[in-house]
């Protein structure tokens, strides 16, 4: 049976349960209890229609009590998720800082840039980045950061972008190299 002022059958269970315990008056009283029995539920689901149709609006509290747990369990499971996508995030930003920090090691051991020179610029970034009065936040990204622009700004790179690719001299001496 599904009651006129609900849509998804809500009240059926509700209904039923009702119209079981009128069930034992006369056919006559039946129709009319029935009747009187729908305007009351009607009228009750008016005044609750600014909760809707939610499935058992009349519920146990035992079965509030699971609803309310899931609830919190699934704003738990929200909160989780979003930060799992943030740190997802962080990652993927330190995962391109770190490549874009490969590809310049790269080409500038590609230019025959020497090993005490690279580790120059490597240990006086890390120095740098360890100085109390370095300014930014410290960490991997702020080392990363620093880096990136320590072997942006070596002086061989500049040459190398500076001077067309034909006519860049080879360089034999590393060490006459200043970054």
């Amino acid at each position: 049976m599904r009651l006129s002022s609900c849509r998804s059958g809500c009240d059926d269970q509700t209904a039923k349960k009702l119209m079981t315990y009128f069930g034992h008056f006369g056919s006559g009283d039946h129709a009319c209890t029935l009747g009187q029995l729908e305007a009351r539920i009607a009228m009750l689901v008016e005044q609750l229609g600014t909760q809707g149709c939610r499935g058992k609006a009349l519920g146990t509290p035992g079965e509030e009590a699971e609803l309310q747990q899931k609830v919190e369990e699934n704003e738990h499971l929200r909160l989780e998720l979003q930060m799992v996508e943030t740190e997802r995030v962080r990652l993927s930003l330190l995962e391109e800082k770190l490549v874009d920090v490969l590809q310049l090691l790269q080409r500038l051991r590609d230019l025959n840039i020497s090993k005490r020179a690279l580790g120059k610029i490597l240990l006086n970034t890390l120095d740098a980045c360890k100085d109390p009065t370095h300014e930014g936040i410290s960490g991997p990204s702020a080392i990363l950061d620093a880096l990136h622009q320590a072997l942006a700004g070596c002086e061989l790179l500049r040459r190398e972008l500076s001077a067309p690719a034909s006519t860049a001299p080879a360089l034999t001496n590393p060490l006459l190299i200043s970054c």
